[in-house]
């Protein structure tokens, strides 16, 4: 096979990739339009360098303590309902199996 042939070769190839690559992102561009969107604005944002921002790190500061939040404060609710029914004689005793 010459070198021409190869080259030719390769070059389908790489169209063939380019048309399913192309076919897939119309397909989630139907299905999901706006996950699309939001994909392709962080996509950008990261390419444009953002990463290593001010803004992404009170973004990520912003949405850990949202997070963290969210996780802990129903597990404190939990807690303090459980200690004040122990302590109201209401439920068993804090570390004894209901």
């Amino acid at each position: 096979m010459s070198g021409l042939a190869q080259l030719e070769a390769a070059l389908g190839s790489v169209e063939g990739a380019l048309l399913e690559a192309r076919g897939q992102v119309a397909e989630q561009v139907e299905r999901r339009p706006y996950a699309t969107l939001a994909a392709a604005l962080g996509a950008g944002y990261l390419l444009a360098g953002g990463l290593f921002t001010p803004l992404t790190g009170r973004v990520l500061r912003a949405g850990l303590q949202l997070g963290l939040r969210a996780l802990v404060v129903p597990l404190l609710q939990q807690e303090l309902a459980a200690a004040a029914q122990a302590a109201c004689g209401l439920g068993p005793p804090p570390g004894t199996s209901a």
